[in-house]
């Protein structure tokens, strides 16, 4: 808990720098020095993905990117006491009783980052992505070894260069800053404004507890989102859309949201330069990595591809994407389009709750008079409803429509509280906040693939638990053709969790080469460092 809260004050004090670098370049108006930090950490998501493409994110890049950030301190010496001079303002015009809220929550969710991780996707693919960053940057073909590699989200990237992993394995905590830099801002942008949407965004925190305790690039999306919103309700267009390039560049199914900045654009050019510069940096990036890694420019979708030797055969991708849609939808791969969209709107469980609310939301928001009048309340509608049966169509993980569910909720509530109820705001807002704390503390179930325990240890008030949790895993070596791999020892087939380079579960291996044919085989095996060579995926 104490290194997890050191952490994340080494990560304001490295960023912040960085974030008001580019908020010059850009010439951006930040009128809330929260966001400062997360230019910061957007311009090292960015610089962190183009080193990848040549160098691993290892020791050097670190102390490179530390010895920048010490020589910016001196160069803007003051325009960096101005900002935490005005952070130190909002903060201290905030209410005894929301200090408190804070402070709770601070200590909550550090501790919740000090116990072993239960998300399961950072054991199939997280810690392993990020690991091969750390060791070797970008690698060709690497999806061929685990399809699920083949996402490589900057959000990795910046985790990989921000999680000493030179020194340990229990640095994993990226989420928990930028978790708390968004309730910050939620805060302090509702002391300015007490009739602001965005002062209920606490009151949902506990949405956010399944993408807490592991880097899931869907946390930023959650946190972001309604700051984007605001911003551009406000009128703030600029920053508004430099922090949409962030989150689409972390996590392309929010792409359809920059629907509301191409109608912009179209309006009134005067931005035409940061628009479409921003685009074709982050969008370049992007495209050069998924090629990279996967073969594809904009994977996961497959209809353009690049020929190269190590791209994924369609099979595989097919084969895997199948088997995911069935779950989605809850129902076989072969049904019809109307029985899927049927059977998940009635999934039961979490899944079909948020799935209900979805749809309800986006009924309700269109008959509420004030949304009706504000043009762009009915743009950001149009784009989230865009999203949303795109959505439908491809892979309708409620994950991926929370941002939109978070808007309409938070929007719905402040117009409740308004008027007569107004005087009722603070003590609901307070209520809410303080009943999602229980969640933080780690009571709610573990996962049933991952045997973590949640029981708390006086270990974790100083030093966090490891980014594979507490489970002890057995990994063989095995061989397959010429790739020597270590296989652990777990029924769940996509499991990897911290194993030695290369990682493969031979569970996953022999389902893909049942169903397809294919294996994964190293590129070069003859050089002296043949996983860097990357990875093709042959018939056998």
């Amino acid at each position: 808990m104490a290194i997890v809260l050191a952490y994340w004050l080494f990560l304001f004090f490295l960023t912040l720098p960085y974030g008001i670098l580019s908020a010059g370049i850009l010439k951006l108006e930040i009128k809330n020095a929260l966001l400062f930090p997360v230019l910061g950490m957007f311009f090292l998501a960015v610089t962190y993905s183009i080193i990848a493409f040549f160098f691993p994110l290892n020791t050097i890049v670190f102390i490179i990117t530390c010895v920048f950030a010490s020589t910016l301190y001196f160069l803007q010496n003051s325009k960096l006491k101005a900002a935490i001079g005005a952070l130190k303002k909002s903060l201290f015009t905030l209410t005894a009783t929301t200090k408190f809220i804070i402070l709770i929550v601070l200590a909550a969710v550090s501790l919740k980052f000090s116990l072993p991780p239960q998300l399961i996707d950072n054991y199939s693919y997280y810690i392993q992505s990020i690991k091969w960053i750390n060791e070797y940057g970008f690698v060709k073909g690497l999806a061929n070894l685990h399809l699920f590699f083949g996402q490589a989200s900057p959000w990795h990237v910046l985790q990989a260069g921000l999680n000493f992993s030179f020194l340990t394995n229990r640095i994993n905590d990226i989420n928990g800053f930028i978790f708390i830099l968004g309730i910050l801002y939620y805060f302090t942008e509702s002391v300015k404004n007490k009739n602001s949407w965005i002062g209920f965004m606490p009151f949902f925190s506990l949405l956010f507890f399944p993408f807490l305790d592991a880097p899931s690039p869907d946390l930023p999306l959650l946190v972001l989102t309604p700051i984007i919103l605001h911003l551009f309700l406000k009128e703030n267009y600029k920053v508004s859309y430099i922090l949409f390039l962030f989150i689409a560049f972390v996590k392309i199914t929010i792409a359809p949201l920059g629907v509301i900045f191409l109608i912009l654009f179209l309006k009134n050019r005067n931005n035409i330069l940061l628009f479409t510069s921003g685009f074709i940096i982050t969008g370049s990036i992007w495209i050069i990595k998924n090629i990279i890694i996967t073969g594809y420019p904009i994977f996961p979708l497959t209809i353009l591809s690049v020929n190269t030797d190590w791209k994924i055969p369609q099979e595989i991708i097919t084969s895997i994407g199948s088997i995911s849609n069935s779950f989605v939808y809850n129902a076989p791969v072969n049904a019809s389009w109307t029985q899927k969209i049927t059977n998940w709107f009635l999934v039961p469980g979490i899944d079909g709750f948020f799935n209900k609310t979805a749809v309800i939301l986006f009924i309700i928001m269109p008959c509420i008079g004030i949304f009706r009048k504000n043009k762009n309340l009915m743009l950001i509608y149009t784009a989230l409803l865009f999203q949303f049966v795109l959505l439908l169509l491809t892979s309708p993980q409620f994950r991926f429509f929370l941002p939109a569910i978070l808007f309409f909720s938070a929007y719905i509530l402040h117009v409740i509280f308004s008027g007569a109820l107004l005087k009722y705001r603070d003590i609901t807002i307070t209520l809410g906040s303080i009943g999602c704390i229980f969640a933080f503390t780690g009571l709610l179930p573990e996962n049933n693939i991952i045997k973590n325990s949640n029981q708390f240890s006086l270990s974790y008030l100083l030093v966090p638990e490891k980014n594979n949790g507490n489970e002890k895993i057995n990994y063989t070596k095995t061989a397959t053709g010429n790739l020597n791999y270590y296989s652990p020892e777990k029924d769940f087939i996509y499991y990897t969790g911290n194993g030695p380079l290369p990682c493969l579960n031979k569970k996953q291996l022999d389902y893909i080469k049942q169903k397809t044919g294919y294996i994964p085989q190293l590129r070069n095996e003859k050089t002296d460092a043949p996983l860097s060579g990357g990875f093709i995926s042959v018939k056998k």
